[in-house]
């Protein structure tokens, strides 16, 4: 394993002083982030086509949702910065902590050498996901569902004649076992967006930061828009909802979810009625629609995080692995995927990391301060 102990904050300018923002280094900054900009550009040109032709009315509030994006990653910078802050305090014990606090922030984070290198991919992840989210609505309008049965029938080939969640519900088929996966299933979302802007801040180890951001969003592009389109499907939890489904394959599970219902409220529950409500027509909420199970993005990102910890630290690698393991765990015993989605996903994000470290290396070569590391 091993540890990222590259720090080029003494071959950035040390200069932290507040300069005009026009005098910051975008031409650099742009050139780094040139292999993520494009594409990231070419999907939106395309997405954006998609939804004119599919669904134009997914357009009309396009900006706003975009506007919701920002402001909701502003609660997930403040928790970074919060993690930053109490660990500086804890390590440090300074005698002045505010002072001492910003002035590592400023020396390790929120450098002005630093800050294009911040917005760049902020706002081409915020454009991103708006399209990603908007996309996932006009799936089964592009695709309609057909993968649920290839999903199936894979789970019991690989599983030896049974089903997964058969296999799991010895161990997890447990209200406290179950309320715990459950609510770290849903810790899934600020885990991964989190992590996500504690590494565009970083100045450590450029390489593995524009590593981690390219697949990072990658993994929405290629995985969540492009493999969940051509292998458009429901998931077994709604099984008994679609015409080559029926209602006794996942009815036992289903019922445990049911009986955990009944002593405490599933999110998981509510959600399954939105967005079956949502893909219906019946009714329309804006933050919860749009159905897609194979491959699995919880399983995805959480590996994501799994192989930036393998390139951390010791420490954040079994974290980012417990956490993984739980989140691959619930996504099956919470009927939301097949087991296949998990594996599928696990190798579709090595080949998006593997190819984003090959451009990555080509990127940091080519920068003439990174290149001095």
């Amino acid at each position: 394993m091993s540890v990222d102990t590259g720090n080029y904050s003494g071959v950035l300018e040390s200069n932290v002083q507040t300069v005009a923002f026009r005098e910051l280094p975008w031409k650099r900054a742009f050139h780094f982030y040139r292999y993520l900009t494009w594409p990231c550009v070419a999907y939106w040109l395309i997405g954006i086509a998609v939804l004119l032709a599919y669904k134009p009315a997914l357009m009309n509030d396009f900006m706003l949702d975009v506007a919701n994006f920002f402001i909701g990653s502003m609660i997930m910078i403040s928790a970074a910065g919060m993690i930053f802050v109490l660990n500086h305090v804890i390590r440090e014990r300074p005698a002045s902590p505010f002072s001492s606090i910003w002035k590592a922030l400023r020396r390790e984070h929120l450098r002005n050498d630093n800050l294009p290198f911040i917005l760049i991919p902020w706002v081409l992840l915020a454009i991103s996901i708006t399209v990603f989210v908007k996309l996932k609505v006009v799936i089964p309008l592009v695709n309609p569902f057909w993968a649920d049965t290839l999903a199936h029938d894979l789970d019991l080939i690989l599983h030896f004649g049974t089903h997964p969640w058969e296999w799991l519900a010895p161990y997890t088929n447990h209200y406290n076992v179950a309320f715990w996966l459950h609510r770290n299933y849903y810790v899934w979302f600020p885990c991964i967006y989190i992590t996500f802007y504690w590494q565009v801040c970083t100045v450590q180890n450029p390489k593995l930061r524009l590593q981690f951001i390219m697949a990072f969003i990658g993994a929405w592009v290629l995985i969540g828009s492009g493999m969940a389109t051509a292998l458009s499907s429901v998931g077994p939890i709604f099984y008994d909802r679609i015409p080559e489904g029926n209602a006794t394959t996942y009815a036992v599970p289903l019922a445990f979810l049911q009986s955990m219902n009944a002593v405490e409220p599933l999110l998981t529950l509510e959600i399954r009625e939105q967005l079956w409500n949502s893909y219906q027509g019946i009714v329309e909420n804006r933050y919860v629609r749009g159905i897609s199970a194979m491959p699995s993005m919880h399983v995805a990102m959480a590996f994501l995080l799994v192989l930036l910890g393998w390139n951390k630290s010791r420490f954040a690698f079994v974290t980012y692995s417990i956490f993984a393991l739980a989140i691959a765990i619930a996504s099956v015993s919470l009927l939301w995927h097949y087991a296949v989605d998990g594996y599928v996903s696990i190798i579709a994000v090595a080949l998006i990391w593997w190819g984003a470290g090959k451009l990555a290396e080509k990127a940091v070569a080519s920068d003439p301060v990174f290149s001095k590391q």
